[in-house]
């Protein structure tokens, strides 16, 4: 008994010894998760969560969507929003691939068969997982559901649904969510337009309670979608501060006015279905 209490003290003094190797080292993290999560808990969830947080940051994005993907089969909102957003990005790649397609075929003059069709599956999943995690409460997954129907992402463009979740998001005190609806009003996109309201929803100032259903943190932030871009570091950063100091943030819209050298969406859809 005393042997096997030092064998014991021994792996203690190991372990914390090695703490920082530990704590860095993804593959020892998973096997600990495997470990202790026989059944998944909402601790567990999140802890799988996290680790899909690691292999993003380190570019794994297979492994990070494995254990996004185990998280929100456990009923994590976050987890659900960083899965949805890891289809959206296959969804924008799938595009990219299309687009190089459609050149390679016309500048081979049509003899590699048919042209390349838009295909939104993987769109259509980010939707999936957006809305399942919007309709949990996280303000972030509702901001991008909006963004997917704004940009017509599932297929068709819905700019009344799309000012709903953005409103939504926005009311949790959503920063893009915010900004979203104030553009709305501002262009009268989805919404009456109205100056008035455009003015209020540009200002945000973080709620009382600044919690992970805000989307606040900085990977959900650079994961989140404004007028159908991500934010820059130092915006996010600006943010997080602005939080922190209780003060608000304005940002000055104009209303976007079309270009007629660039094709509608109506045009680009015509020309998807051909």
């Amino acid at each position: 008994m005393h042997k096997a209490l030092i064998a014991i003290a021994g792996v203690v003094v190991v372990l914390g010894g090695a703490g920082v190797a530990f704590m860095t080292s993804p593959a020892l993290t998973e096997k600990t998760i495997e470990w202790t999560c026989g059944t998944v808990t909402p601790r567990c969830a999140v802890r799988m969560r996290g680790m899909g947080h690691v292999w993003s940051m380190k570019e794994n994005l297979p492994r990070a969507r494995h254990w996004y993907a185990l998280a929100a089969a456990a009923g994590d909102p976050p987890a659900m929003f960083h899965l949805g957003w890891m289809y959206e990005q296959d969804g924008r790649d799938d595009i990219q691939a299309m687009i190089r397609g459609i050149a390679d075929h016309r500048r081979a003059g049509g003899a590699s068969g048919s042209e390349p069709r838009m295909t939104y599956a993987n769109f259509l999943a980010a939707e999936t997982w957006y809305r399942k995690s919007a309709e949990r409460g996280f303000a972030p997954a509702m901001n991008n559901l909006g963004q997917l129907y704004l940009h017509g992402l599932t297929g068709r463009r819905d700019s009344r649904e799309a000012f709903r979740w953005h409103l939504a998001a926005a009311k949790l005190g959503n920063y893009p969510g915010s900004l979203n609806v104030a553009m709305a009003y501002r262009s009268g996109d989805g919404v009456g337009a109205n100056s008035t309201e455009a003015d209020r929803w540009s200002t945000w100032k973080a709620p009382e309670a600044v919690d992970e259903n805000t989307g606040i943190g900085d990977l959900t932030l650079s994961r989140s979608r404004v007028f159908g871009n991500t934010m820059p570091p130092l915006e996010r950063a600006g943010v997080r501060i602005a939080a922190e100091r209780r003060e608000p943030l304005t940002l000055t819209l104009r209303p976007l006015r079309p270009d007629p050298s660039l094709p509608t969406f109506s045009e680009v859809q015509r020309n998807l279905r051909k």
